[in-house]
């Protein structure tokens, strides 16, 4: 972790000492948890961000399990297809590398690759993904996070369902964490459309489903389908 995880994951650490009923938001990275996060907390009235007491109920988004505050009935677990989740993966590192927030060469030395390796297309990208399902450079590798999200029983939904079915999606889910909406959900899933987050300039997924499609002529895609089949058949994904 760096040090600003560090600092984020030591306040989590004293905020589940005082013992203030959050609610948590878990997921493999690039899987619409910070989308998750703003519509709950627009549809409950719990704030979210870093920057509340710790005093204070909050949403509170996470990526790692951190078991001391994983507290099942107020947790809620997103998922991805993972395939479309690498293609996320692979997209942020190149927008990054064009932000100059990471270097070519930090690039290389953490997956092995250069930015052209980064094209789906690529033979390389096999090198990429298969360190992302080997490795543990986002703590643990996808399959190890869904089936631990399953150990611990959280509420869990999918990512395509609360893009195709906004509404009901979330109003299960706040059922399920035994929540009341504080306003309408449809209001809610108005003002948090993605096209009209990305206007605001907001962390959002490119709002992709299946788009491993376009690339299943590429073998990262069978091997990266036969790695994760379990779990893809499990959370009912094509495979």
């Amino acid at each position: 972790m760096n040090v600003h995880q560090i600092g984020f994951y030591s306040r989590l650490v004293l905020h589940s000492v005082t013992g203030s009923p959050s609610l948590f938001v878990l997921s493999y990275p690039r899987s619409g948890s910070s989308w998750l996060s703003r519509m709950l907390s627009t549809s409950t009235g719990i704030p979210y961000g870093r920057n509340h007491s710790l005093f204070v109920p909050q949403i509170i988004h996470l990526h790692r399990y951190f078991l001391p505050s994983l507290i099942k009935s107020r947790t809620a677990y997103i998922v991805r297809d993972v395939r479309d989740v690498f293609l996320s993966y692979s997209s942020a590192l190149l927008s990054d590398i064009r932000k100059k927030n990471i270097s070519k060469q930090q690039l290389l030395g953490l997956f092995g690759v250069s930015p052209e390796d980064l094209d789906a297309k690529n033979p390389k990208y096999s090198v990429f993904v298969r360190n992302l399902m080997q490795t543990r450079h986002v703590s643990i590798n996808w399959k190890e996070h869904v089936r631990l999200s399953s150990k611990y029983g959280f509420v869990r939904i999918r990512y395509e369902d609360l893009l195709k079915y906004p509404e009901k999606t979330l109003s299960d889910l706040l059922e399920q964490l035994n929540i009341l909406a504080s306003v309408e959900l449809f209001k809610v899933v108005t003002e948090h459309q993605i096209s009209k987050e990305k206007m605001r300039g907001l962390p959002v997924r490119t709002g992709g489903v299946e788009k491993w499609k376009q690339f299943s002529d590429c073998a990262w895609v069978d091997e990266v389908s036969n790695w994760a089949h379990t779990e893809l058949a499990m959370l009912d994904y094509e495979v």
